[in-house]
């Protein structure tokens, strides 16, 4: 229907609000009252957006308020504006209408800028984050294009409504809490009131330690002290700064004034794990008063704020780790025993599967896992790797394969062969085999080769013959790997030198700082399908040598398609997938790129920080050399030599 039409429909009406955008019906009441001082007077509100010649522009899309003064003087000359169009802009024309027969153009109104809210960013809007002031703050979205970003739309703003919703029940929660208090003496100190002081250490390794931030992060939890803050961090203190914001201005109204956020200065938080997130925050505000003696003026404030953890939810689903029977370990499959056999009790809120979702997750459970190995050599490596096979998947029945691309080099093969053939009498029903390549090692024309020896809808999972699983990786595996829409890659824990581990592991599942650390630009283990591969180029064969191959594949994915056709890249820290340490040998002729990165990783896998730093302040002899080269005398003083020992 145009806006013409649309307007000779609702004449008859005390207003006409005309738009096409995304807007709550409960907003309607708030319309009518702010519009009532408008009734008997001819103003048209609007949304002004770009100014023309003297008059400004009428945009129909954010949406058009009419008052019954207006429609009274345009009714009657309906008709002859939709005679005499001068372009196809029905908004356009509208405006011009009003301006010919109400005598009114479209109203200065900056306010109306940010409660009918325009994206100008044309086919991209509102297919991005929607967590912001703007589309808070507004009544109306434009433009809305397609129904898929309508319901995106409507879900954002659902999830607002739950949020709104919980917080209201933890502040019931909190009075019945303060009531049992007051008249039985009893209290549930997760209830408490919002307090930086609830936890109380009983030891000095119990106190709770702040970490600084203004651009970058000072923290003692990384090896790096000083970096900068993920984009998880900026996106939470968004978060809060926004819901503060509302909380301060909600009366803002009545009060005749408004707070708005400027700038965030520096602040502190720590992690109660306990009860919550807290933060000080120095927060650089301006004060604006609309009502009385009009003023503006900056302002600085110190914010404490607690961000409290919710109650504790347990999801019970369908076991997706194998087809077969499974045998429980306490320690290693507590968590599904948890969620199987707890039956919801105590305050714990239990939640079971549709039938759709318990059918959906016993097919993820039997998507078979195609497992992709390049191996050259190393029999003793590659025997503890069949062992894992053998006892995580092919002893519980999993569904999953095993194809090992070997690369000869003029050496004998048959200890390997005789490996996978004796793996394969034991198992016959699983597909295990050992393919031949010709030529020097080169990890991207193995994986290459072998993904080609599946169809398009397998499941591929490329893995290095070093590592080492637990059974839930492959139920991460699968659920983390989506056709045409996500490919997995795993952030693996990799075992330090054990030469200079100050402790002898039996369980590489054992994961401490001393032991290994989080291979966080390590991109060579990575599960997909088939078809996504191909769809990205699969390798680049002419990469040689150690590395670079992986990232390559991985930029691909992340810069492939647009829009909805692009892959998300899920990647997450795996405690299941383990790196067991090896020698890292680093080829002069490598590429300066390749040179450089197996030289980092060479570096990194030798120690931890922590280890290193017992090794020197041990090391008398080096701390005086060191010393003495830092202040240019020979020795040190007899009085400052000795150094006590680390613990």
């Amino acid at each position: 229907m145009s806006a013409m039409y649309a307007l000779s429909v609702c004449m008859s009406e005390c207003l006409c609000v005309y738009m096409y955008v995304c807007l709550p019906l409960y907003l309607f009441d708030w319309l009518f009252v702010s519009l009532s001082v408008y009734e008997f007077h001819p103003v048209m509100i609007h949304c002004t957006l770009v100014c023309i010649c003297s008059e400004n522009f009428c945009m129909g899309g954010p949406g058009i308020i009419i008052s019954r003064e207006v429609l009274r003087r345009m009714a009657p000359n309906i008709q002859y504006c939709l005679k005499h169009l001068y372009s196809t802009h029905e908004d356009v024309e509208v405006g011009r209408c009003i301006r010919k027969f109400a005598g009114v153009p479209c109203a200065w109104s900056y306010e109306m800028q940010t409660i009918f809210y325009h994206n100008g960013s044309g086919s991209l809007a509102f297919t991005r984050d929607l967590h912001s002031k703007e589309v808070h703050r507004a009544i109306t979205l434009h433009p809305v294009k397609t129904s898929q970003h309508l319901y995106r739309i409507q879900n954002y703003y659902n999830a607002l409504k739950g949020s709104i919703l919980r917080q209201e029940v933890v502040g019931l929660q909190r009075d019945v809490n303060d009531m049992n208090t007051f008249l039985y003496e009893k209290t549930d100190s997760a209830l408490a009131r919002p307090n930086l002081y609830r936890f109380r250490p009983q030891h000095p390794d119990e106190v709770l330690e702040w970490e600084f931030f203004s651009k970058t992060l000072y923290s003692h939890l990384d090896y790096n002290p000083r970096r900068s803050p993920k984009f998880s961090m900026k996106w939470a203190l968004n978060d809060l700064i926004m819901q503060m914001m509302d909380s301060i201005n909600r009366y803002s109204k009545q009060r005749g004034r408004i707070i708005d956020f400027k700038d965030l200065l520096y602040g502190f938080q720590r992690v109660d794990p306990l009860h919550a997130v807290h933060y000080v925050l120095d927060l650089h505000l301006v004060y604006r008063r609309y009502t009385g003696r009009k003023m503006t003026a900056p302002v600085r404030r110190h914010a404490h704020l607690e961000q409290a953890f919710g109650p504790l939810q347990l999801v019970e689903e369908q076991n997706c780790l194998g087809t077969g029977p499974a045998v429980y370990d306490l320690k290693r499959d507590f968590g599904d025993i948890i969620r199987y056999y707890s039956g919801g009790a105590g305050n714990f809120a239990k939640n079971s599967l549709s039938d759709e979702e318990y059918d959906c997750a016993v097919a993820a459970g039997n998507v078979t896992v195609h497992f992709i190995v390049p191996i050259s050599g190393r029999l003793e490596t590659l025997s503890r790797f069949l062992t894992v096979m053998e006892h995580v998947c092919f002893s519980r029945n999993e569904s999953v394969s095993l194809t090992l691309m070997h690369f000869a080099q003029g050496l004998s093969s048959d200890g390997i062969a005789g490996k996978v053939r004796e793996l394969k009498g034991r198992f016959p029903s699983h597909l295990i085999e050992l393919v031949e390549l010709a030529g020097n090692f080169s990890r991207a024309r193995a994986l290459q080769a072998g993904a080609a020896r599946f169809l398009p809808s397998s499941l591929l999972f490329f893995v290095d013959v070093d590592m080492t699983f637990e059974g839930g990786l492959l139920h991460r595996v699968r659920r983390s790997t989506k056709l045409q829409r996500m490919v997995y890659y795993p952030v693996v824990f990799s075992q330090y030198d054990p030469k200079t581990n100050t402790e002898t592991l039996e369980n590489a599942f054992h994961l401490t700082e001393d032991n290994g650390y989080w291979r966080q630009f390590g991109y060579g283990i990575a599960s997909m399908y088939r078809a996504d591969f191909d769809a990205v180029g699969g390798f680049d064969l002419n990469i040689t040598g150690w590395g670079k191959e992986d990232v390559d594949l991985f930029e691909r994915f992340i810069k492939h398609g647009e829009g909805d056709t692009r892959f998300t890249v899920f990647r997450a820290v795996d405690p299941g997938l383990v790196h067991i340490y090896h020698p890292i040998i680093c080829d002069a002729a490598l590429s300066d790129a390749q040179l450089v990165m197996c030289l980092g990783t060479r570096a990194a896998s030798v120690s931890g920080g922590r280890t290193l730093a017992r090794s020197l302040l041990n090391d008398t002899e080096m701390l005086n050399a060191g010393w003495s080269g830092f202040t240019g005398s020979t020795a040190l003083d007899s009085q400052t030599t000795t150094m006590p020992s680390a613990h």
